[in-house]
């Protein structure tokens, strides 16, 4: 009987602790797409030309490149932190999407980890 009980105490504390680290990490998901979007809308401006958006790019990326023909973005991803790189090497991407004349039309910004 006692064993039961600890492997239930065992058992409910290792449920716990796995659903508040997916929550963890999913607000700091959250809050780093939010910090990237505002630090994106305060530096661009619907309409800027593709020397701000690659300028942008520049600050705050360490690679970037360029879909001009499929997709009409410009994605690029952030530095990694030392714990992003502990966090199964999660990466930040900025996407800028263009429209037609090549100018900014809106931002989105997509969390990926890598399990391997």
């Amino acid at each position: 009987m006692k064993a039961v009980k600890i492997l239930f105490i065992a058992g409910t504390s290792g449920f716990i602790l796995v659903a508040a680290s997916c929550q963890a990490l999913r607000h700091y998901d959250w809050k780093a797409r939010q910090d990237t979007l505002a630090l994106t809308a305060s530096e661009l401006r619907v309409g800027a030309p593709l020397s701000d958006m690659n300028a942008f790019m520049k600050r705050h990326t360490d690679r970037f490149a360029l879909d001009d023909t499929l997709h009409h973005v410009v994605a690029g991803f952030v530095p990694q932190t030392s714990l992003d790189k502990r966090l199964f090497d999660r990466r930040v991407q900025i996407a800028l999407y263009l429209d037609e004349d090549r100018h900014f039309r809106n931002a989105d910004v997509n969390v990926y980890y890598t399990f391997l």
